[in-house]
């Protein structure tokens, strides 16, 4: 059941008598409940991000904070006992040098009780051992941190234009780009278009964008299902023979044969395909396969359905014992490149999906053993990782990305609407995700530096000068930068949850979120493209004249369910 949560605008109006609003200027009225509502949005923020995330430490549970660089939340970190300690001294230093501390009995407690007091900005933390004569006896732990400031409605910029308008902006300059235009004219993909090299990534994306803007533009349906089974029928062709190790799988890298030499900035997915081609991560052929259900629904055609079912298949006869699958595996032989396994909810919902389709049991019994897997693996060890065609698989906690847990968030309120244990679940989950990777105002210092020149890859570009002043959403931490894909994600997550509670934060959340996006791709001032990467030094450059379609696709659709909600 939708539960709503009134703040204190609605109990406002409902205190004045109907002859003083009678006489009251509607907009004074309209003032004093905005503000009521941003007071009690303000608070509720408050009163959240004073509580941690996923604490290490209690029933066990992972530090799984080893390699962050900012916190919204009070974290605790994996400092270890010194023997002789009968307390600890903890002592937080601000960029002011001012002082905040308070004593523990263990080295690891959250710093909840200061974090109200504590400004927004670089802190330093010191965990002091004290003896039993009262002095220090050695340091337990020590960290650097960004306090990244929450969310407040007031400081994000709104934004340029309608939801529904910036999609279809989107779509129409879409529909003008080489890439949509190859499959209509030649029925072949854009050989130019660096990401051609990631065929799952992106004809899987052209096919998804061009069933959606056949509805969008009905004088162009016709044409735009055309692109769609064009590329569909691409990716067909390229699907492993049947009999080998991953039969039917579509591969995830392809050598490319541009007309020209890729430049400077366009040469890693090229280097990247080039390295890796034989060697299939298997996130992507059940993204191709789920994209193949949206054309059979739209075209009616079987052969599509029997394409993903095949797929689906292939992910049933290979699962593992564990419930899951290795994350890439050499298509030769069917050898796995790393020991690194699979976070499987994209195979997930693809199997849901067909069971909703056939009522094939075989596909719900695969979904839940891989759901297992999630439940007792990240959904316990808190090892969200990135898992992308374009970085090596990496070890725990090196490689945190936004992505999983908020899929994963979406598939708990899916798959178990009424439980109140799997929603706390899914919160949590998106409280880490906003925790560790939305910034809602850019972090640096007004002198323009901050954390992440210093503790991340992108040293020495981060600096404020090169930033646009808009909120936005880090993908992973080995490419800790505003994403446009990342930002669609998160506002995905905040209205999961909206359409179910309906509270005013989550959808606040969204909108924020979305007007960024609206104004990003003013500024990116090509037509109605996105641009992936949110800084200046990517806007304008050759890398975004072409854009990541895959991620702007995924963003465009993300605003036109915003557009439903809101505009």
């Amino acid at each position: 059941m939708k539960t709503k949560t009134i703040f204190p605008g609605a109990a406002l109006a409902a205190t004045i008598p109907a002859t003083v609003l009678a006489i009251l200027p509607i907009a004074a009225v309209a003032d004093r409940n905005a503000a009521a509502d941003l007071s009690g949005i303000r608070a509720a923020v408050a009163a959240d991000t004073a509580l941690p995330v996923r604490q290490g430490g209690v029933n066990g549970q992972a530090y799984w904070n080893g390699q962050s660089v900012m916190f919204m939340h009070p974290p605790s970190f994996d400092f270890k006992k010194i023997d002789g300690a009968v307390k600890y001294r903890y002592v937080l230093e601000d960029d002011a040098r001012r002082d905040y501390s308070f004593a523990a009995d263990t080295p690891n407690e959250t710093l909840a009780r200061l974090w109200p007091q504590l400004p927004d900005g670089m802190l330093r933390l010191e965990v002091l051992a004290v003896g039993k004569r009262g002095f220090s006896i050695g340091l337990a732990g020590y960290r650097r941190f960004w306090k990244n400031p929450a969310f407040d409605p007031s400081a994000c910029p709104k934004g340029v234009c309608g939801y529904a308008e910036a999609s279809k902006r989107y779509y129409d300059w879409l529909w003008e780009t080489p890439m949509a235009q190859s499959y209509l004219t030649n029925g072949v993909p854009y050989e130019d278009y660096v990401y051609s090299s990631y065929p799952c990534k992106t004809d899987g994306a052209i096919v998804r964008a061009f069933i959606a803007y056949s509805k969008l533009r009905p004088d162009r349906a016709e044409a735009s299902l055309t692109i769609a089974r064009r590329a569909a029928d691409f990716l067909m062709s390229l699907m492993l023979p049947a009999g080998s190790p991953l039969e039917y799988f579509p591969p995830t890298y392809r050598i490319l044969k541009p007309s020209k030499p890729f430049g400077q900035k366009n040469r890693q997915a090229d280097r990247i395909a080039r390295r890796y081609t034989g060697q299939n991560m298997m996130v992507y052929p059940a993204s191709v396969a789920s994209t193949f259900i949206k054309l059979y629904e739209a075209t009616g055609d079987a052969k599509y359905l029997e394409a993903a079912r095949r797929i689906a298949g292939t992910y049933v006869k290979l699962q593992g014992s564990d419930g899951t699958w290795y994350l890439k595996i050499n298509e030769k032989d069917g050898t796995p490149t790393a020991p690194n396994r699979l976070f499987p909810l994209g195979v997930c919902f693809l199997l849901e999906r067909l069971f909703e389709i056939t009522g094939d049991s075989v596909y719900r019994e695969t979904a839940d053993r891989a759901f297992a897997y999630v439940d007792r693996g990240p959904l316990t060890n808190w090892n969200w990782e990135g898992q992308y065609e374009d970085v090596e698989p990496s070890r725990p906690f090196r490689n945190l990305t936004v992505h999983p847990p908020v899929q994963t968030a979406m598939y708990l309120l899916k798959r178990f609407p009424e439980d109140q244990r799997r929603r706390a679940q899914a919160r949590e989950c998106l409280r880490f995700a906003e925790d560790q990777f939305v910034v809602w105002k850019p972090p640096f210092r007004e002198d323009g530096t901050g954390p992440l020149g210093r503790d991340t890859t992108m040293n020495p570009k981060a600096k404020a000068s090169e930033w646009f002043p808009v909120p936005g959403v880090f993908e992973q931490y080995t490419w800790y930068l505003p994403i446009d894909s990342a930002a669609g994600k998160m506002i995905s997550g905040y209205l999961a949850f909206y359409r179910i509670e309906g509270n005013p934060v989550d959808l606040a959340k969204a909108k924020a979120l979305g007007d960024a996006v609206t104004i990003m791709q003013k500024n990116h001032g090509k037509g109605g493209a996105i641009p992936t990467h949110w800084v200046k030094w990517e806007v304008g450059a050759e890398t975004e004249t072409q854009p990541w379609i895959n991620c702007g696709i995924a963003t465009a659709d993300i605003l036109a369910e915003l557009a439903a909600v809101s505009d």
